[in-house]
């Protein structure tokens, strides 16, 4: 876990003069060289403080257990910085800058870039622990990285004290120590101090940062062009939630997209074109975001196990998203191997299921009762709760004669009920995809069961009038594109897909087939679909530029905007 440097300065700065380091003021100082946009932002938050004194040396091993030396890579510039290799914070995403700080540079210029990470866990320092890290988050193949460490303490230790690092082991949680960039020069010199701010909104500008003062530094310009960045490592032991979402609550509207490779939560009130990003911070984001609105302004958000951190972590929200609040300390009240989905009726109840078992709160997430055991495990699980309170549980599950399967549950009855679902003659036998029900009213309720045949997916819509006591089969299969998760949406009665002819379609029920309700959606590649209160559609669509959010106009026609 980092601690801003900023703070620390405040102690390193009378100690660096007294040893005669002559650290200059703390300052947001830019190259000659031209920052970019993203950059510039990053310079801000993370600053970049001179220091011109030579930077102290010292011999400790790679993740190979061969000896390496500062003295050994005279010539290059280097990037030092100080990770914990069971950190589920910052460190992970310090990690993704410098990989893409390497991309941003080019082959030809990182070849005279050596990347340095020193062990700041006093518990976690063996090769075997660096080397997790560096397959976790992709840095095998990084030619110029190494993760250095030490067999003992002592020889760690003197690098800390060196570089001013402070490193703390609480009772609880991650250890503690200062997140930090040193930029030393091709003779030995440090240059630059910076202080990432490890902020998800920061993600990439800090990687375009310290590529343009290493540039600097090698009096070099940046190539024109630079590849993509990397994909992140792969860490994550249960993804949670979709990677396009957009869920509508009765006043606002919120979305999930990817960002550089994380989860991005953004928030607008519904029929409003103002988005914007209200991520959890405090975590990775890297196991995937779920999000359950509840009322006009407060969410539930859970958020995916990542590498050493196995557990998910619950955060809520009672003002849009612009506070999230962490029930208990990291890494949550969540119980063991918790796993996607999340339920959510009010500011203070949920439900989740959990190693086979059925977790109810009332108290916003402060405690959590097991109401059922014996949950039935599913793949791509679904979970929703309905008006009269019943829980429902969807997912993969192989069609038979008599159709589908869901399940649902409700306090005070002996295990769950096993609910069947018609499916076409054609589907039985073959594996399909249940949803779990959307519901209009306590009585009248909408699932959605999507079946894949030949790389093309179809999905009938189901309903039922008492309750989910029984299912009528519905609408006429129709092939849709996307995720069909994030693609169907349920406004009233009425149901919503988006087609794989690239049109939205809405079924009213009874005996009507699908129909047309957009000639065309907009340029781009659709991901998510949903209907606000008021009827008007909302799509996310990937275009060449980024995302957008599309919106019906009053015309039929559809107005694009960009997200923040």
């Amino acid at each position: 876990m980092k601690h801003r440097y900023v703070w620390m300065l405040g102690i390193l700065l009378p100690v660096a003069a007294l040893f005669g380091w002559g650290v200059g003021k703390v300052s947001r100082q830019a190259p000659s060289t031209h920052l970019t946009a993203a950059a510039t932002q990053a310079l801000a938050a993370d600053g970049m403080t001179p220091v011109h004194k030579p930077a102290p040396t010292f011999h400790l091993i790679n993740a190979q257990g061969h000896s390496v030396s500062l003295t050994q890579y005279r010539g290059k510039v280097v990037i030092l910085t100080f990770w914990d290799p069971v950190c589920w914070l910052d460190c992970p995403v310090d990690a993704q800058e410098v990989v893409d700080m390497d991309r941003i540079l080019g082959s030809k210029l990182a070849t005279r870039v050596q990347i340095v990470a020193v062990d700041s866990n006093p518990q976690f320092h063996s090769t075997q622990d660096i080397q997790t890290f560096e397959k976790e988050h992709g840095l095998t193949s990084v030619s110029n990285f190494t993760y250095l460490t030490a067999s003992s303490l002592r020889p760690l230790t003197r690098v800390w004290h060196a570089y001013y690092e402070y490193v703390h082991v609480p009772r609880y949680g991650m250890v503690q120590h200062s997140d930090v960039f040193w930029i030393i020069n091709p003779q030995g010199q440090a240059v630059w101090l910076s202080n990432p701010s490890g902020h998800t909104k920061y993600i990439g500008g800090t990687a375009q940062l310290l590529a343009t003062y290493v540039a600097q530094l090698l009096h070099q310009s940046l190539p024109t062009s630079a590849p993509a960045p990397a994909g992140l490592g792969n860490g994550v032991w249960w993804p949670i939630g979709l990677p396009y979402a957009l869920v509508e609550s009765p006043a606002r509207q919120w979305m999930v997209a990817p960002y550089h490779g994380y989860r991005m939560v953004a928030q607008a009130a519904t029929g409003t074109t103002a988005w914007r990003t209200v991520t959890p911070t405090a975590m990775t984001q890297r196991g995937g975001i779920e999000v359950a609105p509840v009322g006009t302004d407060s969410a539930w958000a859970l958020l995916g196990g990542y590498g050493y951190q196995v557990d998910p972590v619950l955060r809520t929200t009672s003002d849009d998203g612009l506070h999230w609040h962490a029930p208990l300390i990291e890494p949550g009240p969540l119980p063991p191997w918790a796993q996607h989905p999340l339920a959510a009726i009010s500011p203070t109840q949920a439900w989740l299921v959990s190693d086979h078992c059925l977790w109810h709160t009332q108290t916003q997430g402060l405690q959590w009762t097991s109401v059922s055991h014996q949950v039935p495990w599913l793949t791509r699980t679904s979970l929703c709760v309905s008006p009269g309170g019943r829980v429902w549980l969807a997912g993969d599950i192989r069609g038979t004669a008599q159709g589908a399967l869901l399940w649902s549950y409700t306090s005070g009855e002996h295990g769950w009920h096993r609910i069947t679902v018609p499916i076409p003659a054609s589907w039985e036998h073959q594996p399909v995809l249940v949803m779990a029900p959307t519901w209009h009213s306590a009585s009248v309720g909408g699932v959605a069961v999507v079946r894949e045949d030949r790389n093309q997916e179809w999905l009938v819509w189901d309903t039922t009038t008492n309750g989910g006591k029984s299912w009528q089969r519905g609408s006429p299969a129709l092939a849709v594109q996307g995720n069909p998760s994030a693609t169907t949406s349920m406004q009233g009665s009425v149901a919503y897909a988006l087609s794989a002819s690239g049109s939205v379609e809405e079924w009213a029920g009874g005996r009507q087939p699908w129909r047309r309700v957009t000639s065309h959606v907009p340029t781009g590649h659709p991901v998510a679909l949903a209907v606000n209160p008021q009827g008007k559609m909302v799509l996310m669509v990937q275009t060449h530029t980024g995302l957008a959010i599309a919106t019906e106009g009053s015309g039929g026609g559809w107005a694009t905007h960009p997200l923040p």
